[in-house]
């Protein structure tokens, strides 16, 4: 599917956007309209019927698939980007993310199983000094409780003294059942510090990564009294030198793997055009530093521990000619200081068009930006290549095992979840993502082959 994906992307560049050639399957794993489907002479087919996937709504549910999977793909109606959605115990799904239309503020939906909207809240209000100005806005999403969501994310607000916003990591619960915001929302103690990644490894930790100023932070937090408190030392092992205003060096993602957390980035060399990703080992007792390594002209976006002790990495690749790739690897068990990672396999699925721009990781035309344990073992990675929405599955060893068929829309896919019996995929971004004027939140479901 990647061949034809591109190969469809080059045809509409050169005739003007007329519609693509016919689908016709390849495998088995091309036929991911509904479970089980089989590829048969080019034609998809599901329980014996012959089926052209290029030409079913999309936003109709299908019968025949799995009954907790029905099938559709939904604009949401909101300008901005969406970046994290859960799943509900009915098989409806929540949705998190920022609105572009002055003045900013963070939203949270309730979707049911067929995609429609239960109830729409606003969590907050940020302020933006411009619709375009919104990369380091971001919110994650996590359900520790049975009646409420828990919304992490970055809030900037005025400063007037220096007629400057700063960012900060906020917390605001949100009850389940559509009542709307619980009490007021928690600030971390951190200051000019914005969310990039999270991940919530029990109802009492809190693991957060971001940027801050000109250098990275990332941070345990302790639920403890009633309150989320830092638990590391506020301000960890920074780069030296600091990166550049315009090239700056962000923490993207932070995951536990055993007694360790790691957490990866991006940032710039000093005088290098390319960003060098990073990656870091830290105790999770205390935050110190085990070890760090690095991948040349690359991006680390999101990161998922495998077995064994190693790690899923994903973002982007460059090349010399400012072409972007998205990109998924997995990183073997410890690294050492300031040397190459050890990637065990890695894939990089380039995009039809050169990137002139990476000055900010949101930027990148083509990326993998989530990443969630696929049933049975592996990963599955969802992002953007050629300006539209990508899911696949690999394998621990790193087989592909399935990529999502083209869907109706253009943009990103920028967070992802996968049901427990393994027969749904429901991801959330934003159409049009690279145009900040037009962009706007977006989902699909799919269905995961058996």
């Amino acid at each position: 599917m990647r061949g034809q994906a591109v190969a469809w992307a080059i045809a509409g560049m050169v005739t003007g956007g007329c519609a693509p050639p016919p689908f016709k399957c390849v495998d088995d794993g091309s036929c991911d309209l509904m479970a089980g489907g089989r590829c048969e002479a080019g034609l998809c087919r599901y329980d014996g019927t012959a089926t052209d996937p290029s030409t079913t709504a999309a936003t109709e549910p299908t019968t025949g698939g799995p009954a907790s999977c029905a099938l559709w793909e939904r604009p949401l109606g909101l300008p901005g980007k969406a970046t994290a959605v859960a799943l509900a115990d009915d098989g409806g799904a929540f949705v998190v993310g920022f609105t572009s239309a002055a003045p900013l503020e963070l939203r949270a939906l309730r979707l049911d199983a067929a995609g429609e909207q239960v109830w729409s809240h606003a969590v907050d209000a940020t302020e933006s000094p411009s619709v375009d100005d919104d990369t380091d806005l971001w919110a994650r999403l996590f359900v520790p409780a049975d009646d409420e969501l828990l919304v992490v994310y970055s809030r900037r607000d005025p400063d007037e003294q220096t007629v400057t916003v700063k960012s900060s990591p906020h917390l605001r619960r949100v009850a389940i059942d559509g009542g709307g915001v619980v009490g007021e929302a928690d600030e971390l103690a951190l200051q000019i510090h914005s969310l990039r990644g999270a991940s919530m490894p029990d109802a009492e930790t809190l693991l957060l990564a971001g940027e801050r100023q000109e250098n990275i932070w990332y941070q345990r937090a302790a639920f403890i009294g009633g309150v989320w408190s830092p638990a590391w030392p506020a301000q960890p092992s920074p780069f030296t030198p600091d990166a550049a205003f315009d090239s700056p060096a962000i923490a993207q993602a932070i995951a536990l793997a055993g007694d360790e957390v790691v957490i990866g980035g991006t940032w710039n060399l000093p005088d290098g055009d390319a960003y060098t990703a990073w990656l870091r080992r830290v105790a999770l007792a205390d935050g110190a530093v085990a070890c760090t390594c690095e991948v040349e002209a690359a991006g680390i976006l999101a990161l998922l521990p495998a077995e064994g002790g190693g790690v899923f990495v994903a973002g982007y690749r460059q090349d010399p000619s400012m072409r972007s790739s998205a990109w998924l690897a997995r990183v073997e068990p410890g690294c050492a200081m300031a040397m190459a990672c050890p990637i065990a396999w890695e894939h990089a699925i380039p995009g039809a068009e050169a990137d002139v721009y990476f000055g900010r990781a949101e930027l990148v035309r083509d990326a993998v930006f989530a990443l969630v344990p696929a049933p049975g073992g592996g990963v599955i990675a969802a992002g953007t290549v050629d300006r539209e929405p990508w899911a696949a599955r690999y394998a621990d060893d790193g087989a592909e095992q399935w990529v999502m068929n083209r869907g109706a829309s253009s943009g990103a896919a920028l967070a992802i979840a996968a049901s427990e019996d393994a027969s749904c995929l429901t991801l959330v971004g934003s159409e049009k993502y690279g145009n900040y004027a037009e962009r706007s939140w977006w989902a699909r479901r799919v269905s995961l082959p058996p």
